[in-house]
């Protein structure tokens, strides 16, 4: 049976080198538009990646490949609820990691990619995150302060 792990955090926390390094299936929103040669900013096209990366999700599920990584932010409570609903679904384990990087971290870490988030963006984001928890829906929230 699958088990699902649903990534939290700030852009340059760490999430997507965990991914890689934990899982060897990974959905991530941010490649889905990378390998299509699309940016987010365009809602449309932000709605059709989701849905891609949605369907890989639960393709992967179906496919009962034994660890599933859904990486992106999942800052707040109502974009990991569709995540942990679509395992409810399928009545499987979901767990959560929540990497907890400092902010100044994160920040000098963002500073170093080809393509940076704009700090304004990371800053609203570290406002306004919501820490994941079990009562959310997930069987188990792993934090981890910097990886």
């Amino acid at each position: 049976m699958t088990e699902l792990t649903i990534m939290c955090g700030l852009p340059g926390s760490g999430k997507s080198t965990y991914a890689n390094d934990h899982f060897d299936y990974v959905v991530c929103p941010d490649t889905i538009s990378k390998e299509f040669g699309v940016t987010f900013g365009n809602p449309e096209i932000e709605k059709q990646v989701w849905n891609i990366a949605y369907r890989n999700l639960r393709t992967a599920i179906e496919l009962e490949l034994p660890q599933v990584c859904f990486d992106t932010y999942n800052t707040h409570q109502k974009a990991r609820q569709t995540l942990i609903s679509i395992g409810q679904e399928y009545g499987i384990i979901v767990h959560c990691i929540h990497l907890a990087t400092p902010f100044g971290e994160c920040i000098r870490r963002n500073s170093l990619r080809a393509d940076p988030v704009p700090i304004a963006v990371i800053e609203r984001m570290y406002g306004d995150t919501q820490d994941p928890e079990e009562g959310e829906g997930f069987n188990s929230v792993i934090t981890i302060v910097q990886y």
